[in-house]
């Protein structure tokens, strides 16, 4: 599995930075790296699937765990390697 970690401060309000992060469609927008997502359902939340490009790699992704304007968690797939993203806002 790959781990890493990483923190970024964001002058928002809490309700704007969690609508950035829960619209996955949007990834695209404010993520460069981020293209070609695919998410069949409106609802965020643990068991939905997306896939996504990041840079040049074909992931696809599971929901784990959704807590408004807290935890958005998600486990990514891609050539046979496994990656757990977790998303906190503190």
């Amino acid at each position: 599995m790959i781990k890493s970690n990483f923190s970024v401060t964001i002058n928002a309000p809490i309700e704007k930075v969690w609508e950035k992060l829960i619209d996955i469609t949007n990834w695209a927008s404010w993520h460069p790296t981020v293209s070609n997502i695919n998410l069949n359902e409106t609802t965020i939340r643990s068991g939905t699937a997306f896939s996504y490009n990041y840079q040049k790699t074909k992931l696809k992704a599971d929901v784990l765990e959704v807590v408004p304007f807290r935890l958005f968690n998600f486990k990514s797939t891609a050539k046979g390697d496994t990656g757990i993203n977790t998303c906190s806002i503190l």
